[in-house]
C-alpha cells in the first residue's frame, strides 16, 4: 500500500528528536509547506502511546480541518492509531462537552436548506470553563497541527485538559 507518511526510520535526525522528546516537553513545530511536520506529530502520537501505554480515550491529535483529519487518519492504520484519536477543534469540543458537561447538546440551524448541526459557539465557552476547574487533567497528550488557525483561547484549553 503506498502512503504519503514517512516510516520512522526515515525521518531526518531533528524530526525523530522532535517524536522523541519527553512527554512533559511543551513544543512549536513549525517550518514550510511539505517540511514533515505532520509527519513528526503522527510519530509523536505513536511514540508517546506506545513508549507510555497511553491508552486511546486519553490523547487526542486536534487539527483545524476535516480534510486534515480524514488525511492524518488515513496513516493511523500504519502507525496503529486509532482512528479516532484525530478530531477537528470544533468536533473536540463537542466530544468534551457530550463527555463531561451534558449529553444533550446545543444545536443550530444556519438556515433554510441546512441540516442542523452542534452549536460549537454556545459549548465552546461551557468546554472552557469545566476545563478551567479540573483538579486532574483528561488528557495525558494532546499534539494540535494547524495551530496557527486556533486562537489563543483554544491553547489555553489544550494546556488546562494535559
Amino acid at each position: 500500500m503506498s502512503t504519503w507518511l514517512v516510516p520512522h526510520n526515515r525521518l531526518t535526525a531533528d524530526q525523530r528528536r522532535a517524536v522523541e522528546l519527553p512527554m512533559d516537553t511543551h513544543g512549536v513545530i513549525s517550518g514550510g509547506t511539505g517540511s514533515g511536520k505532520t509527519q513528526v506529530i503522527l510519530h509523536r502520537a505513536k511514540y508517546l502511546s506506545s513508549r507510555f501505554a497511553v491508552p486511546p480515550d486519553r490523547f487526542r491529535i486536534v487539527v483545524f480541518t476535516s480534510t486534515l483529519c480524514r488525511s492524518l487518519a488515513s496513516a493511523c492504520p500504519l502507525l496503529d492509531l486509532p482512528p479516532e484519536c484525530i478530531t477537528t477543534f470544533r468536533d473536540f469540543c463537542v466530544e468534551y462537552y457530550r463527555t463531561h458537561i451534558d449529553e444533550k447538546i446545543p444545536w443550530v440551524n444556519y438556515g433554510l436548506g441546512t441540516l442542523p448541526r452542534p452549536d460549537f459557539w454556545i459549548m465552546r465557552p461551557d468546554v472552557e470553563s469545566h476545563a478551567s476547574r479540573l483538579l486532574e487533567p483528561t488528557y495525558d497528550f494532546l499534539l494540535v497541527d494547524e495551530g496557527q488557525d486556533l486562537d489563543i483561547q483554544a491553547f489555553f484549553l489544550f494546556r488546562a485538559l494535559s
